[in-house]
C-alpha cells in the first residue's frame, strides 16, 4: 500500500523541475527468496537467500529537471525501516541522466 504527492515548478528560462514524495507500507509473506548462481557449465554453484519477511515502511523523494527537450537529470532517494518486532533499516538512491530519442 502506498501513495505519492507530486509537484512541479516552471522556471523563467523554460526548464521544469518536478518532484514527488512517496510513502509505502510493505509486508512480505513467506520465508523470502533464494537464488543460485553458477558458471556456464553449471558447476561452482553459489546460493544467495534474501529472508526479507516482516513489515516495513519506505519513504522516498524523487526529483527531475529537464535541461533540454530530450535530456533530463534525475535523483531519487529512499529510507526503509522495519515496523514489526524485528529491527533494521536501509537507505538507497539513484542519480542519472535520461535521454529520449526523436
Amino acid at each position: 500500500m502506498g501513495g505519492a504527492a507530486p509537484a512541479g515548478i516552471g522556471q523563467r528560462n523554460g526548464t521544469r523541475l518536478t518532484g514527488a514524495a512517496r510513502a509505502s507500507l510493505w509486508h512480505a509473506f513467506g520465508d523470502g527468496t533464494e537464488v543460485t548462481f553458477a558458471d556456464l557449465s553449471g558447476t561452482n554453484a553459489v546460493f544467495f537467500g534474501s529472508g526479507l519477511g516482516g513489515t516495513w515502511v519506505q519513504l522516498g523523494l524523487d526529483a527531475s529537471m529537464a535541461i533540454s527537450d530530450t535530456v533530463s537529470l534525475f535523483a531519487s532517494g529512499d529510507y526503509e525501516v522495519r515496523v514489526d518486532s524485528e529491527q533494521g533499516h536501509a537507505i538507497g538512491g539513484r542519480i542519472g541522466v535520461s535521454s529520449v530519442g526523436e
